[in-house]
């Protein structure tokens, strides 16, 4: 399972069965290590989030800690891969970007092994309810609905690489009402049980 940044993870969490959610291996996305030890992985592309995480990424997060920002090789604690601007890597050692952090985690998934991949807080637009464009504080952001088209775009990309590096891979994604139309779209719930 991958958790995304998207204003719907919470709620969608919260209609799932945690024991369900636990037996998964899980990605988490940026801020996504807050969640705690049952977030196997902490993947991020973006030095200024890394910046105002380090303390806490590096301090108290005991999971993996997985970028493909080379500068930052050298850092205690952190498995740095080479970056790769698009397409999808089949290289052990590389990381396709793909313009965000959700394409590279799916990249990330199919280089440690996994046959399926579920994607929750993919929504790739605001909530309609509250303007919120992530489910935790999010200054970075400055144009988010460029920034979702832009998202949308480039996971063509990730779908291609899929299809020709990772074939026997299925993604699904089970985020309410996204955007993200690339993947299957089925219920949470529905995935894990």
């Amino acid at each position: 399972m991958i958790l995304g940044g998207g204003p719907s993870l919470l709620p969608n969490l919260l209609k799932t069965p945690v024991d369900k959610v636990r037996e998964c291996r899980v990605i988490g996305c940026n801020d996504a290590y807050l969640f705690g030890a049952w977030v196997d992985i902490c993947v991020f592309t973006d030095e200024h989030w890394f910046y105002r995480h380090c303390d806490w990424l590096l301090g108290g997060y005991r999971g993996r800690k997985v970028t493909n920002l080379e500068k930052l090789s050298g850092q205690r604690g952190l498995n740095v891969m080479r970056r790769i601007n698009e397409g999808f890597s089949a290289q052990r050692d590389a990381l396709a970007l793909n313009t965000n952090t959700g394409a590279a985690a799916i990249n990330l998934a199919c280089l440690l092994g996994v046959s399926r991949i579920v994607l929750v807080g993919f929504d790739m637009k605001a909530d309609e309810r509250t303007g919120a464009t992530n489910w935790h504080p999010n200054d970075l952001d400055q144009n988010p609905d460029g920034v979702y088209e832009k998202f949308l775009r480039w996971f063509q990309h990730v779908k291609l690489g899929l299809k020709e590096h990772f074939p026997e891979v299925e993604v699904l994604n089970a985020t309410p009402g996204s955007r993200l139309k690339a993947f299957p779209i089925k219920p949470l719930w529905e995935v894990l049980k």
